[in-house]
């Protein structure tokens, strides 16, 4: 899994979408696709970069990429063409909320990519995930 810092403290779930493309060979530069899509990432504003979940189909879409959101656990993906992004409120905090990529879960705790600077790979609480959203490269993308 490529291990991806995100661009400002905003751009965590275009940045966990740059480390899914890398590992299914597709250049992709998060910075560079936020502010080509600044309606759906707060172009211009304080946040730019944050990304609403309701916009996560747009943004699979703009991509080629499929979408679902995850509603039952425990669920399947097939890595690395699937990936599971999860959204959580880091700490516990929900003002804190976050994006990250999926490694590998376990029973109280889960393996995550983390895109804030100096995290990489790191295991977070179970407790903290708040939602699961699946994307997917098409099979007929190559």
């Amino acid at each position: 899994m490529k291990i991806v810092t995100q661009y400002n403290d905003y751009a965590c779930f275009a940045a966990c979408l740059e480390s899914f493309l890398a590992d299914n060979n597709r250049e992709f530069d998060h910075k560079t696709f936020v502010a080509e899509n600044p309606d759906l990432f707060n172009g211009g504003e304080a946040i730019e970069g944050a990304c609403d979940t309701q916009n996560f189909e747009e943004v699979a879409k703009r991509l080629g990429l499929q979408f679902s959101r995850v509603t039952e656990v425990p669920f399947a993906w097939n890595p690395p063409k699937e990936t599971i992004f999860l959204f959580l409120w880091w700490k516990g905090d929900e003002g804190q909320k976050h994006c990250v990529r999926l490694h590998s879960p376990k029973k109280d705790s889960t393996l995550v990519m983390n895109p804030v600077a100096g995290h990489g790979l790191e295991t977070i609480p179970s407790a903290w995930v708040r939602g699961f959203f699946k994307f997917a490269i098409p099979e007929t993308t190559k």
